[in-house]
Formats: structure tokens, C-alpha cells, sequence
């Protein structure tokens, strides 16, 4: 009867095991079709920047289920910057401070952008469109 109880026992963990790694298999399969093209980290778990490319068809609503779920695996983050690119040109962080590279080209190429965290002058921002200090933003992706 022990042996029985033991196997059973065996059986159901084996099964919590498995359900557990689809769920959490169904969280990151369930966004939207991204590649992550660049990470940085300031090594202090505080400061975090992603460099995400996507279809140039992405909505803001799909934008926003990638931005939370990144936000998620960084908790504890002071400053969260991060970028969804339509196509890969400057999808990377060495184009962050490259003086070749302009504000209205890096920006062109990205569709969404998203700051967030306490350490920022605007505490959570996102960006869907042009405006004034950014005019180009997002005109690479039509």
C-alpha cells in the first residue's frame, strides 16, 4: 500500500511539474512575434533598456502587453527605458550615443517607446507618435 501511495505521490508531482511549466511557457508564448535585438543592464539592478523589434503591424495594445511584460522581469527598476523598433537598423544600443546616427534617424525606426520608473522626470511615459520633439518618430515604419 505504501509503494502505491509513494508512485501516486510521484505521479501528481510529475503532473504540477508539467502544468507548471506550461503556464509559465504560455505567458511568454502568448505575446506577440518580437525579437529582443539588444539588452542592457547597469549592472546595479536599478537602470534597464530593451531593444525590441517587431512587425511593423504591432498595435498599441500588443505594444503595451510586451512593454509589461518586460517591466515584470525587472522589478525593483528605477529607470525602465524601452524601445520597439519596426525594423532592426538601429535597434541596438550602440546606436544610443553614436553621434553618425541623429535622434530623428534612431526614432524613425522606432514605433514605440516607453520610460517609466521613479528616477525620471515624467515618472511613465509612452510614445505612439510624432510631436514636436520628436517629428520623425516612427515615419521608417509605414
Amino acid at each position: 500500500m505504501r509503494s502505491q501511495q509513494k508512485e501516486i505521490f510521484g505521479i501528481a508531482i510529475l503532473a504540477l511539474a508539467l502544468l507548471a511549466c506550461l503556464i509559465s511557457t504560455a505567458t511568454s508564448s502568448s505575446l506577440p512575434a518580437h525579437t529582443v535585438n539588444d539588452f542592457w543592464d547597469n549592472g546595479k539592478g536599478t537602470n534597464f533598456a530593451y531593444f525590441i523589434v517587431a512587425d511593423k503591424s504591432l498595435t498599441e495594445e500588443d505594444a503595451n502587453r510586451l512593454i509589461s511584460y518586460y517591466q515584470d522581469r525587472r522589478p525593483g527598476y528605477k529607470i525602465m527605458n524601452i524601445w520597439i523598433f519596426c525594423d532592426d537598423t538601429y535597434a541596438d544600443e550602440k546606436y544610443l550615443n553614436d553621434n553618425s546616427v541623429s535622434d530623428d534617424q534612431f526614432f524613425s525606426h522606432v514605433m514605440y517607446w516607453s520610460l517609466s520608473g521613479e528616477w525620471t522626470n515624467v515618472g511613465t511615459s509612452l510614445q505612439t507618435k510624432a510631436d514636436n520633439d520628436l517629428p520623425t518618430f516612427r515615419s521608417a515604419c509605414k
